[in-house]
């Protein structure tokens, strides 16, 4: 558990944080060991994949791990949420008996991506009856975000709709202005506005500058 399994190699786009996709939608990914092999640098190399980030449990000291498909989604939410230890299965058949059976001691919340809470949801009953303590999270499930989404990619979406909304500056009109300044000696201004309900000359509401 403590030795390096294997080296996998993955393209992802800047702008969306998604996977790079070939023409045939197909992600571009490599390993390590088939590079070494192509390079002719090594012979022979038996692939034992394990859960993404699974040395960190000899290293958190948290009782209760969550469980996601993509690695970049275990390495942003433990940022999120750093009160959980965040591995991930590398693909949703990653999440299997083999690959959890090194965590059955810990208590499990898998976060499946959309579009994969039913087959999740009946292995994790499979896997309960052996003993494991698994409960799967369906809030991604209930939610109208496209199959395949991940909450790596809800975090960017937030990210990216909270850049645009800053984008969206408040203009002020002269008189806003002119207030905003008379304010700094005479805070009282604005009783007299709310008081009367005074407007500018084009019968505006006068709002203060923030």
């Amino acid at each position: 558990m403590q030795r390096v399994h294997a080296g996998k190699i993955l393209q992802y786009v800047t702008k969306t944080g998604k996977r790079y996709k070939n023409e045939d939608g197909k992600s571009l990914i490599d390993w390590v060991h088939s590079i070494l092999k192509r390079n002719q640098t090594i012979k022979d190399f038996n692939l034992n994949q394990c859960l993404f980030g699974l040395h960190l449990i000899n290293e958190i000291n948290a009782k209760t791990i969550a469980l996601v498909e993509g690695e970049k989604t275990a390495i942003m939410m433990s940022i999120f949420k750093p009160q959980y230890i965040w591995l991930a299965t590398g693909s949703k058949q990653g999440f299997k008996y083999e690959n959890l059976k090194l965590i059955k001691q810990y208590k499990i919340i898998a976060f499946p991506d959309k579009g994969e809470y039913e087959d999740w949801f009946k292995k994790a009953t499979e896997l309960n009856i052996l003993g494991f303590d698994i409960i799967v999270n369906d809030w991604l499930e209930n939610t109208n975000f496209e199959a395949g989404t991940d909450f790596a990619d809800v975090l960017l979406i937030e990210k990216n709709e909270a850049e645009k909304i800053k984008k969206y500056e408040i203009i002020y009109t002269d008189t806003e202005n002119i207030i905003n300044e008379f304010e700094t000696h005479t805070p009282e201004i604005w009783n007299l506005i709310e008081t009367f309900g005074l407007v500018d000359c084009n019968w505006n509401e006068i709002r203060k500058v923030i």
